[in-house]
């Protein structure tokens, strides 16, 4: 139940799922320039009486300026874990560990190229910021 929640809640933001991958390009769609979203929520997010915040969840964030064929493309952001870390084949009394204690990557120099340039949209830079906050301090 706790992944279909998080979910739900990334899509009460305004992310858009499909196949298993959320997006936000800030509009309530999924056309470029988007983010890029993937989440691991199962045992990731804290429930009461702690605190919850579905930003725990990120397993990556990338933003897609979708120009791949023209050399543009994408920025990784954020990278929680291995590339090919996946909870499901993890025992459930490992995960936590596992994954939040997992390599972090982040990329504050595409963060701020973003940001600084026109590329995005204020609502696309507002959401990357927001999850970007919660990294900060990891």
């Amino acid at each position: 139940m706790m992944p279909m929640a998080v979910r739900q809640a990334y899509e009460l933001r305004g992310w858009v799922a499909q196949q298993g991958n959320l997006y936000f390009d800030g509009h309530g769609g999924t056309a470029h320039p988007h983010l890029h979203l993937i989440i691991e929520a199962r045992g990731t997010v804290p429930t009461a009486p702690g605190p919850s915040d579905i930003r725990s969840a990120v397993k990556m964030l990338a933003w897609s300026d979708g120009q791949q064929h023209n050399h543009g493309g994408g920025r990784l952001l954020i990278r929680v874990g291995e590339p090919n870390f996946a909870q499901g084949t993890v025992n459930f009394n490992l995960q936590n560990e596992a994954f939040l204690f997992a390599n972090m990557e982040t990329r504050p120099q595409n963060l701020m190229a973003i940001m600084s340039g026109n590329q995005s949209n204020q609502n696309i830079n507002e959401e990357m910021g927001w999850i970007w906050s919660y990294f900060q301090g990891r």
